[in-house]
Parts: C-alpha cells; structure tokens; sequence
C-alpha cells in the first residue's frame, strides 16, 4: 500500500511538473549591433519643429471590392532639425590685415528626421497583402512627405533667420581676437 501511495505521488508530480513545462511561455530574443561606419561631420542646428502626418494607403488588384484591396493608416510624428552643414562654408583668413572673409554662407536645410511611425489600420484581403518590401515603402513615403511638410512651414524659414546669429557669434569672437570680419553673399556685408 505505501508502494502504491508513493507511486501516485511520483506520478502526480511528475505529470504537474510535464503540466507546468509545456504550458508556461519561454521567449528568446538576440541581437547584434554592428557599427557600420562613422563620418566625421560639422553641422549646426539652429532649429527643430515637431511635425505630424496620418498617411492613409490604399491599393487593390483590379477592381476596388474587398478580396482585391489592401489598406494601411499610419501615423507619423516626426522631429526636423534644420540648420547648416559648415562644410559647405566658404572663407577667407588674411594674417596680414586680421580680416576674416566668409563667402557663400550655406543655405539652410534639413539635417535629420526622426520619425515614429505607427500602424493603426493594417486591412489586407484574402488576394492582395502587404509585403515587407511595401512597408518598408510606406515608411519612406512617410519620411519624404514630412521633409516636403518641413520644407514648406515656417521651419525653413526661422533656420535662415538663425544665419545672421550665427554670423553675429562668428563675428564677436573673431573681434575680441581682434579680427574684422566681413561676409558676402548677394551684397557685402562688413561687421564691426
């Protein structure tokens, strides 16, 4: 008898602990980050705007019934910095004079978006679904209309504003160095 209870405890347990293991949730996830390259760069920020945009896609195979269409509402809120890249500045030192010439300061532009998208509405019929090529698709579709939203608000134009601050700063530690300094663009400009 003390056989018997002792095996049914063994089996209870053994089939509580079979129980347990195959219905509990096990996740795995790995990564690897790989640097790919790095760049050297000087730019200077002179304004960010918060920007966003609802896409609304919407394709279908021939005829626009349910089992041909596909359908995707995304959500994009997205961060611009604009400013200029100094690479592209151009200028002058003349030691003998101490006059500092900056010629064809760059324009203002878009240096980076940062973009969270989200997918509200993912419809895809039984014919016609979205492949990840198409998402990836969407995402830069979203990406390029937040730049032409960036470069037609005010955004562009308050950067281009920042140039002649960002010339006046050139301009008062180049003179507390004793140094003149003079800008041209269309028409010339000498600081003093």
């Amino acid at each position: 008898m003390l056989l018997f209870v002792g095996m049914a405890i063994a089996i209870a347990l053994l089939s509580g602990y079979s129980y347990y293991n195959l219905t509990k949730t096990v996740a795995k996830s790995d990564a690897t980050l790989l640097l790919q390259s790095i760049e050297k760069v000087c730019k200077l920020v002179t304004v960010e705007g918060n920007v966003s945009n609802i896409l609304d896609h919407e394709d279908y195979i021939g005829f626009d019934i349910y089992p041909l269409r596909k359908k995707a509402i995304l959500k994009v809120d997205a961060k611009v910095s604009a400013g200029y890249d100094l690479e592209k500045l151009s200028f002058n030192i003349d030691e003998a004079t101490n006059l500092i010439t900056i010629n064809n300061f760059p324009k203002a532009e878009i240096l980076s978006i940062d973009m969270d998208v989200q997918y509200y509405d993912i419809s895809e019929s039984i014919f016609n679904s979205f492949n990840e090529k198409e998402l990836t698709g969407l995402n830069t579709t979203a990406k390029d209309l937040i730049r032409l939203k960036a470069y037609n608000s005010q955004l562009m134009q308050q950067a281009e504003s920042k140039a002649m601050e960002v010339l006046d700063i050139v301009r008062i530690i180049a003179e507390a160095a004793g140094w003149t300094v003079v800008y041209q663009k269309e028409f010339d400009v000498e600081f003093h």
